[in-house]
């Protein structure tokens, strides 16, 4: 699978509460253009021994990634990003499972 698409990168704004736990308290969102391709079978395979469960590898311009955590694509579903890797030719590719996915 290989798509062009816009998605949002989404980090959460992090406040603590009167007890000092840390609780979100806005998102920030920035829409930039993603080529959304399939997880090889070997990601596939070293992430799910890490208990991790891939979905998609969003491919996006290094200068709009800047650390977020969280991809939102145009249906309104959430991935969390768990890895990441920075190319050679000025993209980062963005690895991405369902939010809360674990094995076990």
């Amino acid at each position: 699978m290989r798509e062009t698409t816009t998605i949002k990168l989404i980090f959460e704004v992090m406040e603590p509460d009167i007890y000092g736990i840390p609780q979100m308290v806005s998102e920030e969102k920035n829409q930039v253009f993603a080529e959304i391709r399939s997880i090889s079978a070997a990601e596939f395979y070293n992430a799910g021994r890490n208990g991790l469960r891939p979905e998609f590898r969003a491919d996006v311009f290094f200068a709009d990634y800047d650390g977020q955590k969280i991809v939102e694509l145009e249906n309104g579903k959430k991935y969390e990003i768990y890895r990441t890797y920075f190319r050679d030719d000025d993209m980062v590719e963005l690895y991405c499972q369902e939010r809360g996915a674990t094995n076990g």
